[in-house]
């Protein structure tokens, strides 16, 4: 009998249908099992069926590692797939958000304009700029401002927050009443309660008082028949009751209650506090608000907000009319205010004063009424006229009166705060009643004041 020889049997052709039927008659395994007596057949069986084993385990394994190098693979084109997208969203977002803060950035420059340039706006207002939008308020002060800007972009939001202040200019008042080279008139017991600088002549009446100092410069100026309730300085006195110093160069049919002092120097010429530049300043100031080309009139208990503004015309309020001076008014024609008028500074001024100035006659009469916006507040009455420029007829205790180049008329019986002017003439029994806020009183504009931005800044 031929002998079958195993070894030339090669497990790579395990597969082919010879050799599984040959398997199946020489693997005793596979068959059921092994038995003994099978000799070298059996040895010979069992060796080939472990290289069938074998082979297939390391198919299984190639297969297995394929599997994972595979699953490695995907993951890492997901991962990397996943990163890309993340970046493009990111990128998308940071494009979205910067152009949102853009549209933000527009709102503050917008309103910084209109603010510093004087111009109209609105305390609530949005912008659209392409396809982004800025929502945008204004809140705060005549002197301070906060401006609050929420720029969009396809739901992305960007907020900016910009607070400014005004410079303001401080125009000192340091005397219940100074006067220019015109001089003071003091009629029948007309006084001042404060002191009184005068670069002319002070000539008083029966009962006339100052009861502070009085003080008149010049060489050739005099203090005649008045009552001073402190110190007296003049190149010359005459008829005075001073109940403190005297300082004079000739002195007649006065009394001193304090010292003399012949040979003083005469006191020197005291400019007007208010500049030219300033009321240069302040008619710029209500022209940039706006301009109106005719008169301007409210009557019969109307009530109106006005300014900043220049008005081509006069203005009237009258008959009971209520006016609030939102901004500096710069009249070119005539003032006046009369029959229970009202003019008040807005709530926008705080704890500064106001500016209505004219180029004409400005006329107070009649119980006009007027209310500040505060402690420290004031509202000025400026002509620039020459000659007869402000006439006021009744209380006024929160005004103060200017006319460095005309006359002030002060009517029987009236009260004012203060007064200055090139020549001032004081009526019956009027006063004035020097406040001490005068001599740091602050106007939203003046020489050299301009808004400067205090902070800007980025908020959720």
């Amino acid at each position: 009998m031929k002998m079958l020889n195993f070894s030339k049997i090669s497990p790579p052709h395990h597969n082919t249908p010879n050799a599984r039927l040959r398997a199946k008659q020489l693997c005793p395994k596979i068959n059921g099992g092994c038995s003994e007596g099978q000799g070298s057949k059996a040895a010979e069986a069992s060796q080939w069926c472990g290289g069938l084993r074998l082979h297939s385990e390391k198919g299984l394994a190639v297969i297995l590692t394929t599997l994972i190098i595979l699953t490695v693979l995907l993951a890492a084109v997901i991962s990397l797939s996943l990163a890309s997208l993340i970046e493009q969203k990111i990128s998308r977002n940071f494009v979205l958000s910067s152009q949102a803060y853009y549209a933000s950035e527009s709102g503050i420059e917008d309103s910084l304009y209109r603010i510093i340039k004087g111009k109209n706006y609105l305390a609530n207002n949005s912008l659209t700029i392409e396809n982004s939008s800025a929502t945008i308020s204004i809140s705060g002060s005549n002197s301070q401002k906060t401006i609050r800007s929420e720029g969009e972009k396809n739901n992305r939001f960007r907020n900016l927050l910009v607070t400014l202040s005004l410079g303001t200019e401080s125009v000192s008042f340091y005397y219940g009443v100074q006067v220019g080279e015109g001089g003071l008139i003091m009629n029948n017991n007309s006084s001042v309660t404060g002191n009184i600088y005068s670069n002319g002549t002070i000539q008083g009446g029966n009962g006339a008082t100052i009861t502070g100092e009085a003080w008149v410069s010049g060489a050739t100026n005099s203090l005649n028949s008045v009552i001073v309730g402190s110190h007296a300085h003049a190149n010359t006195i005459s008829n005075c009751q001073i109940t403190g110093d005297a300082y004079y160069q000739n002195i007649s049919g006065s009394t001193v209650g304090g010292i003399s002092y012949p040979g003083s120097p005469n006191p020197d010429s005291e400019p007007l506090p208010v500049s030219a530049q300033n009321i240069t300043d302040w008619k710029a100031q209500a022209e940039a608000g706006g301009v109106i080309n005719n008169n301007y009139v409210l009557i019969n208990f109307a009530t109106a907000s006005l300014g900043p503004v220049r008005i081509n015309g006069n203005l009237t309020v009258d008959n009971g009319a209520d006016l609030t001076i939102t901004g500096t008014i710069y009249v070119t024609g005539t003032i006046t205010v009369s029959n229970g008028a009202i003019l008040r500074l807005g709530a926008v001024y705080g704890g500064l004063s106001g500016i209505l100035l004219s180029d004409d006659f400005i006329s107070v009469n009649n119980n006009a009424v007027f209310f500040t916006s505060g402690a420290g507040s004031y509202l000025m009455l400026l002509s620039t006229k020459t000659g007869d420029a402000i006439d006021v007829a009744n209380n006024a205790n929160t005004v103060i009166f200017y006319a460095s180049a005309g006359n002030v008329t002060i009517a029987n019986n009236a009260t004012l705060k203060e007064v200055t002017a090139y020549r001032i003439t004081l009526a019956n029994n009027s006063q004035v009643i020097y406040e001490a806020g005068l001599a740091s009183a602050k106007f939203t504009s003046g020489s050299g004041a301009s808004w400067t931005v205090d902070s800007w800044q980025e908020t959720q």
